[in-house]
């Protein structure tokens, strides 16, 4: 589970690539309508949370990378 307030706003920009966003939710999830910011005539959203590409090894590839 998530320990955030997912995203329900509709049209972002950013959704693709916002953890808010694309988070798998649990049955107990909170959500949340946020809203995006105008600055400098782009759009952009105070509470946007990246999401992480994280890559996985085996413990015995951090071995032979000296993790």
């Amino acid at each position: 589970m998530p320990d955030i307030s997912m995203c329900t706003t509709k049209d972002c920009p950013l959704q693709d690539t916002c953890y808010r966003k694309t988070a798998k939710p649990s049955m107990t999830q909170s959500f949340m309508n946020f809203e995006l910011s105008l600055d400098r005539n782009k759009k952009e959203c105070e509470n946007y949370y990246r999401k992480l590409n994280t890559t996985y090894f085996s413990l015995n590839q951090y071995k032979q990378k000296g993790i």
